[in-house]
């Protein structure tokens, strides 16, 4: 296995004869580089060039910087450049390692990155709890409403340990003074429908949480008071306020209340 230390030495003091690149593998470069070498000691030799000594001295100098390349390089992005026939292929992580790794991305504050990690780990066991529960708090943290309840409910439903930490643990602390959590929390922790009708299934699309959207029935199913328009407009504005809605949505339906 190529030392990325025994290329950069070489590199270095011998690298005007190009033998680090005979070292690394890469024999044209390195006939390529001992043959300038010869040439240009040469020219110097026979005809006193000026020019020819300036360019054997870059020779080497060019040699040298790629030394200190080889040095300051990290290992596995050497290792992954000129050693791929000897790097071992490493086994998957584990749900544990992936869940760790979730961890200290949410404490960092990378929401995204913990985000990552942990649907990482539930591609490798979909049924852990504590996973679930993990992944609702980061969408909690990212102010994702729908994939944060979606995930709580399937916690509870593999057998999330002391549940009653739901009400308590400071990063659900956003989901918790939503208008829908108290509902969800009454039924079992489940998802109610958001309107007194019926509604199409609400596709969560785990991938981009953010793109998550709502197939609002037609406002005229919806049963609503006397006040009708009124009530219709202040339930879509609702729904706008907590980002269950486009704006673009809102305009439609509203649109169809005033029609």
């Amino acid at each position: 296995m190529l030392n990325k230390y025994t290329a950069g030495i070489l590199a270095i003091i011998l690298g005007g004869f190009g033998l680090h690149r005979f070292y690394l593998g890469q024999r044209f470069f390195g006939i390529l580089r001992f043959a300038a070498f010869v040439l240009l000691t040469l020219i110097t030799i026979e005809s006193n060039e000026d020019a020819a000594g300036f360019l054997l001295g870059m020779l080497f100098l060019s040699a040298a910087i790629e030394g200190l390349i080889f040095l300051v390089m990290p290992k596995d992005r050497f290792n992954a450049k000129y050693n791929k026939h000897h790097t071992k292929v490493t086994a998957p992580a584990n749900v544990a390692d992936l869940k760790a790794e979730g961890v200290e991305y949410f404490r960092s504050g990378d929401y995204d990155l913990a985000t990552e990690a942990f649907r990482d780990a539930l591609e490798v066991n979909a049924s852990d709890p504590g996973v679930h529960f993990n992944l609702a708090c980061a969408y909690s943290k990212s102010h994702a409403l729908i994939p944060a309840l979606h995930h709580l409910e399937l916690a509870v439903s593999y057998g999330l340990p002391e549940p009653k930490r739901i009400d308590t643990h400071p990063a659900l602390e956003w989901l918790r003074a939503q208008s829908l959590y108290q509902a969800f929390k009454n039924q079992n922790y489940r998802q109610q429908l958001l309107l007194d009708a019926p509604m199409a299934p609400i596709e969560i699309n785990m991938a981009e949480p953010e793109e998550i959207r709502l197939d609002l029935p037609d406002i005229k199913d919806i049963p609503v008071a006397e006040d009708d328009l009124v009530t219709r407009i202040r339930k879509l504005g609702k729904l706008r306020e907590q980002g269950i809605i486009t704006e673009a949505e809102f305009a439609e339906q509203k649109e169809k209340i005033l029609s």
